[in-house]
């Protein structure tokens, strides 16, 4: 150990070369077309960067070009209904430690939301309902049921793909209730707001 003039032992020099640990506690959190990584702050480190692969597709590891400096990031533009794995490596000015544990999480397909506005206009034996269109969905069900005679929801056989649908055969003088779901490919929405009308009236 060098010492100094004064005979007392000098403090040893800064370790030149150190990389941080390997980055530990990585967890993945899925959300719409995106899944946020988190994990433990490595020691030492100044950055850590992003790793992912599509595992439904059998894709290569893709590696996030722009580092993440805190300990959670977001990585976005992904497939909802495919499996994703995550691993990430600190680093700093030295280079980049070993990959840490690896999350993997699967992303839940979409459904649209739940339409809105629904709104009904009695006509003669019959009613026409009309909503605001909902964001990925392809078509509307639509529910309705006799409230004077106390009956249960009746579901129209066929969907609507617009944002109008005449529900016809109704009893003029009965007031009735209406609402909608909306749905695309992968399911259907909860129900919109509820409207009612009395046909003939």
């Amino acid at each position: 150990m060098a010492r100094t003039a004064t005979g007392e032992a000098s403090p040893a020099p800064a370790m030149r070369g150190f990389i941080p640990p390997p980055a530990t506690g990585l967890t993945a959190s899925a959300g719409d077309e995106q899944v946020q990584v988190c994990w433990n702050a490595a020691p030492g480190a100044t950055g850590y960067v992003v790793y992912y692969r599509d595992l439904t597709t059998g894709a290569q590891w893709v590696r996030l070009p722009y580092p993440a400096e805190g300990t959670c990031n977001t990585v976005k533009l992904l497939v909802n209904g495919h499996s994703y794995a995550f691993r990430v490596r600190s680093s700093n000015g030295n280079g980049e430690a070993d990959y840490s544990n690896t999350a993997t999480v699967a992303l839940q397909v979409a459904i649209p939301p739940p339409a809105t506005g629904l709104t009904a206009s009695a006509g003669d034996e019959q009613v026409q309902v009309c909503w605001n269109a909902a964001p990925g969905a392809t078509g509307y069900v639509v529910y309705y049921r006799d409230l004077t005679t106390g009956a249960q929801w009746v579901r129209l056989p066929y969907p609507a793909e617009g944002t109008c649908n005449t529900v016809k055969l109704l009893v003029n003088g009965h007031s009735y209730a209406f609402r909608v779901r909306s749905s695309n490919g992968n399911g259907e929405a909860d129900y919109s707001n509820t409207a009612t009308a009395v046909p003939g009236s």
